[in-house]
């Protein structure tokens, strides 16, 4: 017995070796090696005491049910023990294991076993565990104000004898007040939870505080230069510590900030990179997060194909787990986006209603996003003046909640380039020189404001070709096709005024190409759909025009295209135009 003692002896000190070197892989590889001579021994409470600290550490890496498993060993071992206050310990994490894989039920069915127990004993640890809990758990049901009660209880029962829970309690209810408190509260709140977690060198804490004040001012300060130098230092940091689940954070937040600054490639890679990274603990159903968001920047990159992958790859992981209400949220709204796109506007209003329920309440920046495209999807079904003009009021005031100029700037361009879609250039230029005080140097607004201005300026021909060039240009750098080939229409159009036909059908064929592709890179389901809701059959019929013109056929052989009915006869329309 003393030869096995000893040997579990020098084996921990070389799990403590391999912690410190974060090599978690081999600590846990050692630990279990002293496990098994404590189970031998028969040393039960070294035996439940290791078991809890290869449960957190597999939890560390990211693999919670791997972690949950030895919770639930610890739980027979401390029943075997009759150690009531071991029992809660492993009540607790278990409990809190399956409520972050949203196994929630199931989580309560071991919380009230704890609550059967703490009901006999006097524990504080305990007690304020499982406040922790129940507060997490009611947030998830939505029930915001017990969550809070529970959190502000268990603030007055935790002295400063348990830095550690007070600060994973500060920032619960951080959590739960930010969207009714100051700024200034809600950093407050904060930075008192990093003093906690400070004392006690909570790594993981203090990591999760850091991106939390950085969400604070990406989200509600619409600060995203300060916040992308918050999850900045939060990936250096992070990258040196056992903390997995900080490395996705850090990335996924990273990707989420260049999406607002309009960077949808390098958002792109963030957000891929992101995938690459486990999930780790307390991070509920965060794979929904992530495919969403790639769905969005792919959208706005006109990359169909994979936006409509990550839909799926977003809606199973739905479907595995619909009970954590940011990640259903961001998925009901990029597949509201999706289908908007698609020009499936009864799909794309479904969605927006269900992402619409979660927040109806709320007076949050998440709301107003998802209120401005509810307005889009409106306007793609007006069909009088009227509704026009009062959506665009609409539009109007949910901008009028933004902050960042940028996303105000984004979302007036983007309602006006549809109203020119639309062919409603008088409200288009109307509403554009109601902000035409607000300026901005980043290139996709400039390319945006430049086509508009152009379309303004129409009659302007030879200042007005110089704008487009430069906008040809923008639109290049920027990667963003769809105005390219409005643009490539508008120079053709100049040149078709100026008798200039071959040039005009040059560009128009450009036009025709960008659209071709993207109509094909839509899924087939919702081709039709998509041709039908935009302005692609404008291009095409003005490239079969031009082309016939240019082989002097009789304007009596075109027939103008309204709308189409099938995929053949989407088929037979590219034969014709790619034949002329």
């Amino acid at each position: 017995m003393t030869v096995n003692l000893n040997l579990a002896k020098q084996i921990t000190q070389e799990a403590l070796k391999f912690e410190k070197q974060n090599n978690i892989k081999k600590a846990i590889e050692s630990y279990k090696k002293v496990l098994d001579v404590y189970i031998e021994e028969c040393i039960d409470d070294k035996a439940f005491k290791l078991q809890i600290k290869i449960g957190d550490l597999y939890q560390i890496t990211g693999k919670i049910e791997s972690g949950l498993s030895y919770f639930l060993m610890a739980y027979e071992s401390a029943k075997s023990l009759e150690n009531k206050f071991f029992q809660i310990d492993s009540l607790a994490k278990i409990s809190d294991s399956y409520l972050s894989i949203g196994k929630i039920e199931e989580g309560i069915k071991y919380a009230d076993k704890a609550e059967d127990i703490l009901s006999c004993v006097e524990y504080t640890k305990g007690r304020l565990e499982m406040s922790i809990f129940w507060a997490r758990t009611y947030y998830v049901k939505k029930q915001f104000y017990k969550a809070r009660d529970i959190c502000n209880e268990a603030l007055k029962l935790c002295n400063d004898d348990y830095p550690f829970l007070k600060g994973r309690i500060l920032v619960t209810l951080a959590e739960l007040y930010k969207d009714i408190t100051s700024v200034e509260e809600h950093l407050s709140l904060l930075n008192q939870a990093y003093d906690y977690f400070e004392k006690v060198d909570y790594k993981r804490g203090m990591l999760g505080v850091i991106n939390n004040i950085a969400a604070v001012y990406g989200d509600k300060l619409q600060d995203y230069e300060t916040a992308l130098s918050y999850f900045f230092k939060l990936k250096g940091i992070s990258e040196n510590s056992i903390f997995v689940e900080f490395h996705k954070i850090s990335y996924l937040n990273i990707g989420e900030a260049y999406f607002k600054y309009f960077k949808y490639t390098d958002a792109v890679f963030w957000f891929t990179e992101a995938l690459k990274n486990p999930a780790g603990a307390y991070m509920d159903n965060i794979l929904v997060y992530n495919y969403s968001y790639l769905l969005l920047a792919s959208l706005k990159l006109y990359n169909y194909q994979e936006a409509y992958y990550y839909f799926i790859k977003a809606k199973d992981e739905v479907g595995k787990n619909a009970n954590v209400e940011s990640t259903l949220i961001q998925y009901y709204k990029s597949a509201a986006q999706l289908f908007l796109e698609f020009g499936e506007n009864d799909k794309s209003e479904e969605f927006i209603k269900q992402a619409l329920n979660y927040v109806s309440k709320d007076e949050t920046m998440i709301k107003w996003n998802i209120g401005l495209i509810y307005e889009y999807i409106k306007l793609k079904k007006a069909s009088t003046e009227s509704e026009i003009i009062d959506i665009v009021e609409g539009i109007k005031y949910t901008v009028s909640k933004y902050i960042n100029k940028d996303e105000i700037l984004d979302s007036v361009y983007d309602t006006a380039i549809e109203l020119i879609c639309i062919k409603k250039y008088e409200l288009a230029f109307k509403l554009i020189n109601e902000y035409n005080h607000i300026k901005s140097d980043n290139d996709c607004l400039l390319l945006k404001e430049k086509y508009i201005i152009s379309k303004m300026n129409e009659f302007n021909s030879s200042e007005n070709l110089e704008m487009l060039y430069s906008a040809l240009e923008l639109a290049k750098l920027t990667g963003n096709s769809m105005i390219y080939s409005y643009i490539c229409c508008s120079i053709g159009d100049y040149f078709d005024k100026n008798n200039k036909l071959a040039d005009a059908i040059n560009y128009y064929y450009k036009a025709y190409c960008i659209v071709k592709k993207l109509i094909f890179s839509v899924p087939e389901e919702y081709r039709i759909g998509y041709i039908n809701s935009n302005n692609s059959l404008d291009i095409i019929n003005k490239f079969i025009f031009l082309k016939k013109k240019s082989n002097e056929m009789n304007d009596s052989n075109f027939f103008e295209l309204k709308s189409v009915y099938s995929l053949k006869q989407l088929e037979e329309i590219f034969k014709i135009s790619d034949s002329i």
